[in-house]
């Protein structure tokens, strides 16, 4: 069940990065840099009605999909299912494809999927 507060949403904002790599990346690399990005812009247009989140792949052990999914439940729990938009850039896209797959999110934008 939802959980009532400031926020009617979430957008879920996913990097790029390879396919086949677990190693971490830099918060100024452009991939983060993108994702920082796309994130404030969810946020300023959407008046203030959202809660966003970046999934960045500089946690020690990065684990696109698995870090992209912990991320989306937790988010499930606080709005819903149908309040949720993923947003991913290159892998980022293919992973926030991956993630609709279950239709347990309101909308997905792949920008730019990379494929495997």
């Amino acid at each position: 069940m939802p959980i009532a507060g400031k926020y009617r949403g979430g957008v879920l904002v996913l990097p790029g990065g390879k396919p086949e790599s677990t190693a971490r990346s830099h918060p100024l690399q452009l991939t983060n840099q993108r994702v920082e990005w796309l994130a404030g812009s969810a946020a300023v247009y959407s008046f203030g009605g959202c809660d966003t989140e970046c999934v960045a792949g500089t946690a020690p052990s990065w684990m696109p999909c698995g870090d992209a999914e912990i991320a989306l439940d937790s988010m499930r729990e606080r709005y819903g299912a149908a309040n949720i938009v993923v947003v991913g850039h290159s892998m980022g896209g293919r992973v926030a494809a991956h993630l609709s797959a279950s239709g347990d999110v309101g909308a997905v934008v792949a920008l730019a999927p990379r494929h495997g």
